[in-house]
């Protein structure tokens, strides 16, 4: 492949590198970042910078070759299956560092991670001419996974404008801009964000085939694509008002919908370790732009579930509903096999002294109990050994635990939570399905209305005796695991090594998405009557909705009420369906609601801490 390196070039600088079909970000850059000269030009309503490549550069995205983790897990998959290596490593590259690989198979031949090591586009990562020069014509179809997507000859940049104003870019870049319907579609991400593997036996011969990453397959399989409700539209929010999209020529008129190039997912902890690693990762990204995208993370993780928690007496035993809503438009969590979910359950005295701790955790980010190879879903737990985690646990045809992905043949667990409206005989359910005891699990992805509900419901039994207490309850993620991790170290490679010094450098706490605390009162004696044991939480579907929303709320003694965001009643429900009008028949406003179920009247009485009891509900334009 032949590289020019561009005037004016040093290190820590965008990459303004040309091939014959790439070109650098940095190039790129110099049309769509704020420029002195045109003081409108790539900021929002508020004067900050939106521009692209301002968010793109502080993303996994951005430094997707540059992951020391991918690469320590290829060179650990290369020493695992040396036959292979030629192999795997152009096929990992082909989504980790597409301007390399590409350009290799247009000459014909594989791609190497010496050769990416060494190519500066190819470090550039999944960079601005891979993503706008994908053409529409395969995509969603099967052919377009794995990293099939293809890429012309013509430098046709595709964006999201009708009409565009092109002679500009042609005349600085050579590539000429054109309307592309499918820059907004969730088909062109599935291009790499839908991986299938090949599962191989010691001698190298193929023996299945995998689906390692089905992000796309899982939403296609949800209540999202009815409500046209893309990927971009979560990790490529729109900006608030339009914005002009170049710095030149001055005075472009302002564009929207003007997408903010976020691209964030769950992965803190990596965006940690290329940060904090910058010099000798080779990182373009200043410590601000990690920051920033890390921020963004963290907000993003926070909308993507809610907990919920209902205390019980029962006796002397405290039966705790605690209930998970899945609000991504994917499974939670998602992607990579390395990644997990667990509850972590406490109860305390108001002293301080715990009584009962399930998914307790230690300064390395390790569980205290349930960090072995396959801890089973649960529906009851009843010890503080007994951990709910959500994650995906490999095998292999033998049914044996394993980490390797070129090994694998099989999910011995899946109970990540699917979103709503996800059905196991719904699209490509095969091949992004439930495994292990979640299946036969009655509370996992079923509501009021049957299969789809994208939660799951657990019951802790914790013998407390008499006495208050305070409950939390934590849902708690993890990008890289420290049990994957412990099986990657195990192989004596320079990537590894490398990967390891860095990883036990970088404070590996799980991130929270969702808490909740309750007060407990004292127990209700085996004597008396005892109380009703209620359902575990308030649940819609579909949410989002455009049509309308059903509730689960089997209660007699209860309302529902749905308030907007000022606290104002929008509507007093009679049933367990909301038509999405307020008290005078006409159609709400687009936005979120909040619907709560309360007593009938002042008079009821319950258990502490279970009125009321809400979820919040996204209504559509």
């Amino acid at each position: 492949m032949a590289v020019v390196l561009m005037s004016g070039q040093s290190a820590g600088d965008l990459p303004r590198d040309q091939s014959a079909l790439f070109s650098g970000s940095g190039n790129c850059a110099s049309c769509h970042t704020p420029d002195a000269q045109d003081p409108a030009a790539l900021r929002g309503a508020d004067g900050s910078d939106v521009s692209p490549p301002s968010f793109w550069r502080g993303t996994m995205m951005a430094n997707a070759a540059k992951d020391p983790l991918w690469q320590a897990k290829v060179s650990a998959e290369v020493a695992a299956n040396p036959s292979l290596a030629e192999a795997i490593e152009d096929k990992c590259s082909t989504c980790h560092a597409p301007m390399g690989r590409t350009e290799a198979r247009e000459e014909g031949r594989l791609y190497s991670l010496a050769e990416m090591n060494a190519d500066p586009l190819a470090l550039d990562g999944v960079s601005c001419t891979v993503c706008h020069q994908i053409d529409p014509d395969n995509l969603g179809q099967d052919e377009s996974f794995s990293g099939g997507y293809a890429i012309g000859h013509d430098q046709t940049i595709y964006g999201p404008y009708t009409e565009p104003f092109g002679w500009p870019m042609l005349a600085m870049s050579g590539y000429e801009p054109v309307f592309g319907e499918h820059m907004g579609s969730s088909e062109l991400c599935a291009t790499c964000h839908t991986l299938f593997t090949d599962s191989v036996d010691e001698t190298g011969q193929v023996t299945g085939r995998l689906p390692e990453q089905t992000p796309y397959l899982e939403w296609l399989n949800s209540s999202y694509p009815g409500e046209d409700i893309q990927c971009q539209t979560c990790h490529m929010p729109v900006e608030s008002a339009p914005v002009p999209i170049a710095n030149t020529p001055r005075g472009l008129d302002a564009r929207a919908p003007f997408y903010r190039h976020e691209f964030v997912g769950g992965n803190a902890f990596m965006l940690s370790v290329l940060r904090d690693n910058a010099e000798e990762l080779g990182v373009t990204a200043e410590t601000v732009h990690f920051d920033s995208t890390i921020a963004r993370t963290r907000r993003m993780l926070a909308s993507s579930a809610t907990v919920t928690a209902e205390p019980i007496w029962d006796g002397d035993t405290l039966e705790v509903a605690v209930s998970v809503q899945n609000w991504s438009g994917h499974k939670l969590p998602t992607g990579y096999p390395s990644r997990r979910v667990w509850l972590e359950v406490k109860l305390q005295r108001p002293s301080g002294e715990t009584v009962f701790h399930s998914g307790a955790w230690n300064a390395s980010g390790s569980l205290l109990a349930g960090e072995g190879g396959l801890e089973p879903h649960r529906d009851v737990i009843r010890s503080e050994n007994q951990v709910q985690i959500y994650e995906s646990v490999l095998g292999t045809p033998s049914g044996d635990v394993t980490y390797g992905l070129l090994r694998a043949s099989q999910y011995l667990k899946d109970n990540r939570i699917p979103p709503v409206g996800w059905k196991a005989d719904g699209p490509r359910g095969e091949d992004a399905a439930v495994e292990g005891r979640a299946t036969s699990d009655g509370n996992f992805n079923r509501g009021a209305i049957g299969e789809g509900s994208g939660s799951d419901r657990v019951t802790y039994r914790i013998p407390a005796g008499d006495g208050g207490y305070l409950l939390e309850v934590n849902l708690l993620y993890q990008s890289v695991r420290p049990n994957y991790v412990a099986d990657l170290f195990g192989y004596d490679t320079e990537a590894v090594d490398r990967f390891e010094r860095m990883y036990e450098a970088t404070e590996n706490a799980p991130e929270r998405i969702a808490s909740t605390a309750v007060e407990v009162g004292a127990s209700v004696s085996t004597d008396g009557p005892g109380l009703p044991k209620l359902p575990a939480n308030l649940q819609v579907y579909p949410n989002p909705a455009a049509d309308g929303v059903w509730i689960n709320s089997d209660r007699r003694d209860a309302q529902v009420v749905v308030f907007d965001l000022l606290g104002r009643r929008v509507r007093t429900l009679s049933g367990v369906h909301w038509d999405l009008t307020d008290t005078a028949g006409s159609r709400v406003s687009p936005g979120l609601y909040l619907v709560v179920q309360e007593p009938q009247s002042a008079g009821t009485h319950s258990a502490p801490g279970t009125w009321p009891r809400s979820a919040t509900v996204t209504v559509l334009r």
